[in-house]
């Protein structure tokens, strides 16, 4: 988005990038059950909550990415190599992600283990990329963690000169060991568990403990990408450091770094291949998927401690013998895909190597024993303390150090399995939302004087900043998880000193950021840490709604596309030919056909969607209502425009700017469509003349003010959201008030005149004493008569500002204002004006599978446009529809066909987005509608 209409229009510009990528709000007509809002609550229970929800949210992420419906992804691929010649454009090694193996340069066993030389690097390379000194991109980092001070080009030559010292690894199991220093130096080896793109974190492990030296070595745990913002900076700043000091920087591989989970988008758990996208390029993406798959997956230090990301394995076969000599093609790739339907009624399962490849990235432990499934999925599994012991004692080790989760308690480490399983997760105030510690562990050597064996109690580095802190669950005890006492160690190492260190870093400044928007003088201590947790909760539960949205958009999706599969099997189920068929056998059979579903099963679904279905269901109705619309161009722009209007805080002038270009005060539909075409350049002319007649007439209509253009944007505007009950019932008190004492006429005039009365600072912003004068002046705090309404007090009064100042500013533009005081009877129905809608079993085929297709999208878009030729994503779902071996009937493809053939591309990444998908199932047994603009 680029124009020329001064500063306060130009601000606009930052808020609209981002959006390809954010999912709008959507709200499902249905019993949804989520945490409630209850402002008693202490910021002690509201963090327990918060973890919980958090924690749901997440396991629901990684059950999705385990469905057998990923492995949609690598068919199509496939399918798309064949046909390849169709495809306009495409690059050939789009797809490639080569690993070149014959300069290896592994060496026979040593009498413990592998033994291996990290190669030289070539010079000419090294001249050639001018690789950053790692103490200064450190240092820049740290001024600036947003801003990575190396360019593109040099990042990829980075990536790609450390694969070539990946490459030399026979084995996936590295042989780590402490650096022998001089006396006056503290040799020490610091592991690190999951980072998760929290560069904050990163930073103040290595202010802690040193960076990468001679007398440092560092191991890191996995898990460095996805979920965070700021993965490309760790990772580059662990290159640098690891060409530097090679063998002082030591990474293990994660479930996160795979192909296939870096391809889902942010909200949905991945999010690096976006950064990578948004950042540098597809090559440097490419290096780094290379260079994952010879990540090494195993750890032994000073041959006392294992260390792996996830834990140990189903087969109680495996020793470390075993993982010493695996084949480098079974663990030089991605994990496992799991196996689709037709594999499982074959009864064809995994090889070894693939169980002990998945294992080692997803396994989780448990307080029993042997092996069971994981929450996480059904190829999942988790193992119990004997697993652990056997394990340890066949190979001679003391101690197992994993990652992967973070700790029930909300503490940095967890200890079980008798002290012999140690759990290290490193991403403090995880995702922003959790109050976590982040931990690392510190190893040394024991001399038997000044340090004995074993682990040594916590170090807990706090913060200057007040914390909410993180408690467990009442009635918890650190005791129930093993943990050690402070200071009290326990004799598990024999030959090393194991120093467990925790921190908290504010790695994305939210709670500072709700603190420092609060009103002075009107919450402090206790009250701005309760709002403070509130705040975060109030995210967790936007964030929990989303998702659960999402996931019954794919469950009624499900249905649409495999309606004659759960049909023919209704049909053989009903031997009576009754056309009923029993609850409980529908829940199971949908299960059969069309695989699990991550929000507690096919039963829970129905419960939601269709909470009136009796013990017998007349499968013949329940099939028929269900459908899919997708609105593939035009639908949601307007509300990403509202939006990011709003989150811009534009003065009225530039307003004005946008929509008023003669600045005369008011606007034309002419103009209109021409500032839409300006604003979302990807609209084709006939879609920016829809949105423009539904939003303003069409070009007959007379010319509006602009504050009534604004009102009508405000349609399509997310209202702000509020923390407790009476702040709706103020909102629409305070809206009177200005339409009495600055009417007559409609809200956004008398608005108009309230606004510019009230900005005393006259900066076209109010801050919130100018909000609370202005109110106060019109009678707020008076008594309305008007039991239902609360006394509005210029507490409340401030309450309201910062509910309404949802970026956090400390200011408030007019849009926002009226954003928040507008009377929405019922939004603008942009369907039915714009008629651009695709429905049936192409739009339920595409909501089902939009990753998939997104990312075969992307390798058809070379230039990283967002926009791929009609020609092509049409050819593209035909390979789909061949992959799921549902070939498009004629009809469905004609009406695909007409209804795409108009436009000149495809901009992929908003077409696919949940907020262009309507699922509708209103008709009885089912009581579901979302709604994209909802």
């Amino acid at each position: 988005v680029s124009w020329k209409l001064g500063d306060d229009a130009a601000m606009l510009t930052p808020h609209l990038r981002p959006l390809a990528h954010a999912v709008p709000a959507v709200v499902v007509r249905t019993g949804i059950r989520t945490l409630a809002a209850v402002s008693s609550e202490s910021p002690r229970h509201v963090a327990y909550c918060s973890s919980k929800l958090f924690e749901s949210i997440e396991q629901s992420q990684e059950m999705c990415a385990l469905s057998h419906r990923t492995m949609v992804a690598e068919q199509l691929v496939e399918e798309v190599k064949l046909r390849q010649s169709r495809f306009a454009g495409l690059d050939p090694q789009a797809f490639e992600t080569p690993t070149n193996t014959s300069d290896l340069k592994g060496l026979p066993p040593s009498s413990f283990g592998f033994s291996w030389a990290l190669p030289l690097l070539d010079e000419e390379l090294e001249q050639q990329a001018e690789f950053p000194d790692p103490h200064e991109l450190w240092a820049a980092l740290k001024r600036s963690p947003t801003e990575c001070p190396v360019s593109s080009e040099v990042a990829e030559s980075m990536v790609a000169a450390y694969g070539t010292m990946l490459r030399s690894l026979p084995s996936p199991v590295i042989d780590v060991e402490l650096p022998r220093a001089l006396a006056r130096e503290d040799p020490r080896l610091v592991v690190v568990g999951d980072t998760h793109g929290q560069l904050l974190d990163v930073l103040h492990i290595f202010d802690t403990h040193g960076p990468p030296s001679d007398s440092v070595v560092y191991l890191f745990n996995g898990d460095i990408v996805d979920r965070g913002r700021n993965a490309i900076e760790i990772w580059l700043l662990l290159i640098a450091f690891k060409m530097r000091f090679p063998h002082s920087v030591h990474v293990l591989r994660g479930n996160h770094e795979n192909e296939q989970m870096i391809a889902r988008p942010l909200k949905m758990g991945g999010g690096f291949a976006e950064e990578c996208l948004a950042k540098h390029s597809r090559q440097i993406l490419a290096a780094f998927q290379r260079v994952f798959k010879l990540l090494p997956l195993f750890a032994v230090i000073e041959r006392e401690v294992f260390v792996v990301h996830g834990g140990l394995f189903r087969n109680r076969a495996v020793d470390l013998i075993r993982l010493r000599t695996m084949p480098q093609a079974s663990w030089r790739r991605n994990y496992p895909n799991p196996p689709s339907k037709e594999q499982m009624a074959k009864g064809e399962k995994w090889s070894e190597e693939e169980e002990i490849l998945f294992d080692a990235q997803w396994a989780d432990p448990h307080f029993g024993c042997g092996s069971k499934q994981s929450a996480r999925g059904r190829v999942a599994v988790t193992f119990g303390e004997d697993v652990t012991q056997r394990f340890l004692q066949e190979a001679g080790l003391a101690l197992c150090i994993r990652s992967h989760r973070v700790p029930q308690s909300g503490r940095g480490f967890e200890l079980e399995h008798s002290g012999r399983l140690l759990t290290l997760f490193s991403a403090s105030r995880y995702g922003g939302v959790l109050q976590n510690h982040g931990a690392v562990g510190v190893l040394r050597r024991a001399d038997g004087k000044r340090l004995t064996p074993g682990i040594e109690g916590l170090e807990m580095q706090t913060p200057t900043q007040p914390s909410l802190g993180f408690e467990e669950e009442e009635g918890g005890s650190s005791s129930s998880s093993g943990m050690p006492s402070s200071r009290q160690p326990l004799p598990v190492l024999k030959r090393l000193r194991l120093t467990l260190v925790e921190h908290i870093v504010d790695s994305t400044h939210l709670l500072t950021a709700a603190r420092s928007a609060t009103p002075k003088g009107v919450l402090t201590g206790a009250d701005g840490e309760n709002l403070a947790a509130h705040q975060v909760r109030k995210i967790l539960e936007q964030q929990s709604r989303e998702h659960q949205v999402s996931v019954l958009q794919q469950a009624v999706a499900l249905v649409c596309s495999e309606r004659e599969s759960i049909w023919r099997k209704c049909r053989e189920t009903d031997v009576l030919s009754m056309g009923l068929i029993p609850r409980d056998v529908l829940h199971d059979l949908l299960g059969d056909v069309c695989g699990e579903i991550d929000v507690g099963g096919w039963k829970q679904v129905l419960e939601c969607c269709a909470p009136d279905m009796g013990r017998h269901v007349p499968y013949g109705q329940f099939l028929a209502a269900p459908t899919v619309r997708w609105f593939h161009h035009g639908t949601a722009s307007l509300c990403e425009l509202a939006r990011a209007t709003a989150q811009a805080e534009l003065r009225i002038g530039g307003l004005a700017q946008l929509f008023d270009s003669a600045l005369n005060g008011v606007v034309t539909p002419t103009a209109a469509m021409a500032s839409l075409k300006r604003l979302i350049p990807s609209l084709q002319d006939d879609q920016s003349r829809d949105l423009a007649k539904a939003l303003f007439g069409d070009a007959a209509s007379e010319p509006a003010s602009l504050s009534l253009v604004l009102d009508k944007l405000a349609d399509f505007a997310e209202p702000p959201e509020l923390s407790e009950a009476w702040m709706s019932i103020a909102l629409k008190r305070l809206a009177k008030l200005v339409e009495k004492s600055y009417g007559p006429g409609p809200l956004h005039a008398a608005l108009v005149k309230f606004f510019v009365t009230h900005d005393t600072s006259k900066s076209e912003l109010l801050t919130a004493d100018e909000f609370v004068k202005g109110f106060q002046h019109v009678g707020a705090s008076s008594v309305s008569g008007d039991a239902e309404v609360p006394l509005l007090h210029s507490g409340r009064l401030y309450k309201l500002f910062e509910a309404i100042d949802g970026n956090g500013t400390g200011t408030v533009s007019f849009l926002e204002l009226l954003i928040a005081l507008h009377n929405r009877p019922g939004r603008t129905d942009l369907r039915q004006s714009a008629e651009v809608s695709l429905e049936g079993e192409v739009a339920a085929m595409l909501l089902v599978h939009k990753n998939a297709v997104i990312r075969l999208c992307r390798a058809l878009d070379p230039e990283d446009t967002g926009l791929v030729s009609t020609a092509n994503f049409m050819e593209l779902v035909d390979a789909l529809a061949k992959v799921l071996r549902r070939p498009l009937s004629r009809h469905a493809w004609a009406r695909f066909e007409k209804e795409l053939g108009a436009t000149t591309g495809v901009p992929y990444l908003k077409a696919l987005e949940v907020a262009s998908f309507e699922v509708i199932a209103e008709d009885w047994p089912w009581s579901l509608r979302s709604e994209a603009c909802e």
